[in-house]
């Protein structure tokens, strides 16, 4: 995600998990609009394909939207042969 071009976009792949191991797979898709003190809203849309358990042969969509404040950080090492 490059957060140095507005709106930066979302997109990823999503696993939902319920409490008895059944799972919803599903993909999303949206934008996220930095605002002030470190603060970002973000929407978009979601597909969820399928799934598994007591989920096997759902299908559906939906919206999200939301906002959050804080510091996201990631540290490690990548090794590229």
């Amino acid at each position: 995600m490059d957060t140095n071009q507005f709106p930066f976009q979302q997109t990823g792949n999503m696993t939902f998990t319920a409490a008895d191991g059944s799972r919803l797979y599903g993909a999303f898709s949206g934008i996220g609009i930095p605002g002030a003190g470190g603060s970002v809203s973000f929407e978009g849309s979601y597909t969820i394909t399928h799934g598994d358990g007591r989920f096997v042969g759902a299908t559906g969509g939906g919206a999200y939207s939301g906002s959050a404040v804080g510091n996201l950080e990631f540290g490690g090492v990548l090794n590229n042969p």
